[in-house]
């Protein structure tokens, strides 16, 4: 329904914008030429987003005022520093993930990651994107002077339990 309004109002939009668009332009001008003449530089644009840390400590600040429980707190808080993360880094790799029926009812969101041939690599779930509350702690477990290390675990978790960077 909202795709038939719109091409039926396309016509006449345009229509509108071509005949009051230049005079829009002509009174844009003028009222740029006077605020100038007072002093102040008009801008094009106005900035009408936050940054990433702006967004970060709004969330803070809500949830110190008890707006904002801590659980959606800490979701929103993740979902910002999703941005710098990698597939790699959030996906479940394919020897984890569990399969289902093609006529099993989807309850959450997913993608599957594809390598460069095609075949699948791993998923990413929401859950996976916006919880990080299934961090298993005992990751790396000491064995003498090595460690045992679940091999099908993400190699910036590991490095994150063991300290030592792995290429």
């Amino acid at each position: 329904m909202p795709e038939r309004l719109a091409k039926t109002l396309a016509g006449s939009t345009l229509a509108y914008l071509k005949v009051v668009g230049p005079v829009v332009h002509v009174f844009d001008g003028a009222a740029n030429r006077l605020v100038r003449k007072v002093g102040i530089e008009p801008v094009e644009e106005l900035h009408h987003g936050a940054t990433l840390e702006e967004l970060s400590q709004m969330i803070g600040e809500s949830h110190e005022h008890g707006e904002l429980p801590k659980d959606t707190a800490g979701i929103l808080d993740h979902a910002l520093g999703f941005s710098e993360r990698t597939v790699d880094e959030v996906m479940v790799p394919r020897v984890d993930a569990i399969f289902v029926r093609k006529d099993a009812f989807a309850t959450d969101e997913f993608t599957v990651v594809l390598d460069e041939h095609g075949g699948v690599v791993g998923i990413v779930t929401y859950e996976d994107i916006a919880d990080e509350s299934d961090t298993v702690t005992d990751l790396a477990v000491a064995d003498g002077d090595r460690r045992l290390v679940d091999a099908g675990r993400r190699l910036d978790e590991v490095a994150e339990a063991t300290g030592i960077e792995l290429p």
